[in-house]
């Protein structure tokens, strides 16, 4: 898929989330972990739960699960929504796809995305990769996914729209903006 998404784009995924992920998720990453704890208290619960889970690790990956798991809990969005569990030992004959997310959903092999060495990609409840070895790839494999999912079954007619027609302005993306805001206001502090 990744090979298909760079056709289609140009664009090599994991290059270009790992080469943006060292400013820009940094930067989130230092606002979710110093503001952010202090505006909810069901935040920082999260917060303090993922550090437990992650314990001493360190690493790109880990600050990856870490930021992508904060966001899920700052939009108060459900982990499963995303991940679904299963022992680390499963294959993907074993997998209960009737109990995954219809939405692309990385399956996770293992109690939780810090220990887990091996991932599969969920479409539309049928597994597209079986074995994933790292959560980046996982995660860059999910979030091409819906871009592939979106060119091949477009819901409007077949020409593009212009790129100033693209800006929204939903109440749903209020939060966005005001994260992407707040986070580049306290960098400056």
């Amino acid at each position: 898929m990744s090979v298909h998404f760079k056709e289609l784009t140009g664009i090599d995924l994991k290059q270009t989330f790992i080469r943006n992920l060292d400013v820009k998720g940094k930067r989130l990453l230092d606002y979710m972990t110093k503001v952010c704890v202090h505006k909810s208290k069901k935040f920082l619960h999260n917060y303090a739960r993922l550090q437990r889970m992650r314990g001493p690790q360190s690493g790109c990956s880990d600050d990856v699960i870490e930021m992508l798991l904060l966001l899920l809990s700052y939009f108060d969005e459900k982990e499963e929504s995303m991940f679904f569990h299963v022992e680390d030992t499963c294959l993907a004959e074993e997998v209960q796809l009737e109990q995954v997310p219809l939405t692309p959903a990385i399956i996770v092999c293992g109690q939780s995305c810090y220990s887990s060495t091996r991932y599969m990609l969920s479409l539309d409840r049928n597994l597209t990769n079986t074995n994933i070895s790292s959560f980046i790839s996982a995660m860059g494999l999910m979030f091409g996914s819906y871009y592939c999912f979106n060119i091949a079954h477009r819901s409007r007619g077949s020409a593009p729209r212009p790129a100033h027609s693209l800006r929204d302005t939903r109440p749903e993306l209020l939060h966005v903006k005001e994260l992407v805001t707040d986070s580049q206001a306290a960098q400056w502090k």
